[in-house]
């Protein structure tokens, strides 16, 4: 969480000085950035089937909406570097499928995750729209919020009538792609399709223990994500 703490307040700063009047500038330091907002959905694929005191469960995440602010530093006409970071949730949702109907217990959980990346932007424009690749590295936290914590602890988790949800931090990758048109003179919009990828998160619980619920998931999970935005470019030279 003090990571996600230090991403905000620097992007929030990043975002002050973007539409400051300049007074925090000396008259002879050029600079030149991007600010970009975003907002969107993800969905979270994570499939996994597990068995708990001889019974079947299923567990999966919901859709959820996603929200980013970062800052892009351009290295030239083509490359750029850019950090961000992105909120919302996904939530859990487990499955008992050994009985009929099937029950669903949710346990509400928010995604935070900061990354860096490269931006590579197409050196050609098609009606006006420019398209652009991206890839970086980026570090994911998984946090059961209280409402998902209490339903651990009052309702279970698997066959256990009581679990303790903590958060999962996982260092992943992401790659995507979009496009960007001309606004305004210093305002783009912009289109992104994203995949983030990461270990499965099991929020603190084991894999076998038979005293305590547990969670035996492996592998890696894509959070893919939709997005549009206002890309807001400031430059002085």
């Amino acid at each position: 969480m003090r990571m996600k703490r230090r991403v905000v307040q620097g992007l929030i700063a990043a975002v002050v000085l973007a539409f400051s009047t300049g007074a925090a500038c000396a008259r002879d330091i050029n600079y030149d950035f991007n600010v970009f907002l975003m907002g969107g959905s993800s969905t979270l694929f994570d499939g996994k089937d597990f068995t708990s005191a001889s019974y079947q469960y299923h567990a999966g995440y919901s859709q959820g909406y996603k929200v980013t602010v970062g800052l892009g530093v351009p290295l030239g006409s083509i490359l750029g570097i850019e950090t961000a970071y992105t909120t919302g949730p996904n939530n859990l949702q487990l499955t008992d499928t050994s009985v009929t109907p099937r029950q669903v217990r949710t346990y509400a959980v928010e995604m935070h995750s900061g990354n860096v990346n490269v931006i590579a932007r197409a050196p050609f424009s098609k009606y006006g729209f420019r398209p652009y690749a991206t890839a970086g590295l980026e570090y994911n936290e998984y946090v059961p919020t209280s409402a998902g914590i209490a339903t651990a602890l009052q309702l279970g988790f698997g066959a256990v009538s009581t679990a303790t949800l903590t958060t999962s931090s996982k260092i992943g990758v992401n790659f995507g792609f979009g496009v960007e048109r001309k606004l305004l003179r210093r305002v783009n919009l912009r289109l992104d399709v994203r995949d983030h990828m990461v270990g499965s998160p099991n929020f603190g619980l084991p894999p076998d223990d038979p005293s305590s619920a547990i969670f035996p998931v492996t592998g890696s999970a894509h959070n893919v994500e939709y997005s549009v935005g206002i890309v807001f470019h400031v430059s002085r030279k």
